[in-house]
């Protein structure tokens, strides 16, 4: 079988595994990663949580790291088009190739969970945090921006030992899942938090503050706000929109109030990226946020009298 029938019968087995459903927990992928060198300790990390806007604060942040001349990994979810927009090195995704290769690499391990009992059958996700940990590693990438898939607390990406943690705007979604609150919502959320790790929120309804504040202080994370009333914004219109901040004026593609509220808090990140040994400065944070695309998100595809498509997956 040529290497385009091998990677489409591959994709089509990982769907395959989602009839184990959503399984939240962290055993299966700390094991797994644990068989396969712990490909997470091999850079530096973002983790980022919330329940509206990871993607974009998530290409944002990206953007800031890559355009300080480093070489940056970004994991989202889900995809478009090709799962392999879900991997990207420096904004590029993975090859369908590589994907083969790197399931390769990992399958040994995930026959030998497999076979141990139904409790060590990976997910799907798992797999995908799996491949996209070695895909960065392999890549010998300096930073890697990781959006969590639904949770936060028992997200499979949570076993990342990550030297910042985001948390982006939180409403309902997945409550069967996650809690029937906002409160409770928070918490799962908030689950990411480190003890030591710089943490940013988005400064939202009290409800999601209060939870916020008591899960990072009972970790010792050390928890920061960005404020989305500290923007004014200047103008707008179909090539994006300018606001100002901190004295200085700043411009943003993306569409939507809301994603002026996303750039505040990757503005928050970059700076505090710098504060890390990231060689970013104020400059190359404009620069980066100017030139942020994410498909999908109130994306305008014609000019004249236009169309737009979005992603939107719940009333927030």
């Amino acid at each position: 079988m040529d290497t385009a029938g091998r990677y489409r019968r591959l994709v089509e087995g990982l769907y395959g595994l989602r009839r184990f459903g959503v399984r939240l927990g962290l055993d299966n992928i700390r094991e797994l990663c644990a068989g396969l060198g712990q490909p997470q300790r091999a850079f530096r990390s973002v983790h980022i949580a919330g329940t509206n806007g990871k993607g974009s604060v998530a290409a944002m942040v990206e953007a800031m790291l890559r355009g300080a001349g480093l070489r940056v990994g970004l994991f989202t979810s889900p995809h478009l088009v090709s799962f392999t927009e879900r991997i990207q090195v420096d904004r590029v995704p993975v090859g369908e190739t590589e994907v083969l290769e790197l399931y390769d690499s990992m399958r040994p391990r995930i026959e030998a969970m497999a076979a141990a009992g139904p409790g060590g059958q990976v997910t799907f996700f798992e797999v995908a945090t799996a491949l996209a940990l070695l895909a960065f590693q392999r890549a010998g990438v300096d930073w890697a921006v990781i959006e969590t898939g639904m949770g936060g607390r028992l997200d499979a990406t949570n076993m990342l030992e990550p030297d910042m943690c985001l948390i982006t705007s939180i409403d309902l979604d997945h409550m069967e899942y996650l809690g029937e609150t906002l409160g409770a919502i928070a918490a799962e959320k908030a689950g990411i938090l480190k003890p030591g790790v710089p943490a940013i929120a988005l400064r939202q309804a009290p409800e999601v503050m209060r939870v916020l504040e008591a899960v990072a202080a009972e970790k010792g994370a050390p928890l920061t706000f960005a404020d989305p009333g500290d923007i004014v914004p200047i103008s707008s219109g179909l090539a994006g929109q300018t606001f100002r901040r901190g004295g200085r004026e700043w411009g943003v593609r993306l569409l939507g109030e809301h994603q002026l509220a996303n750039a505040v808090l990757a503005l928050a990140a970059g700076e505090a990226l710098a504060g890390l040994g990231a060689p970013i400065d104020a400059a190359g944070l404009g620069r980066a946020l100017a030139t942020v695309d994410w498909a999908g998100r109130f994306q305008v595809m014609a000019t004249g009298r236009p169309g737009v498509v979005g992603g939107a997956h719940n009333p927030a």
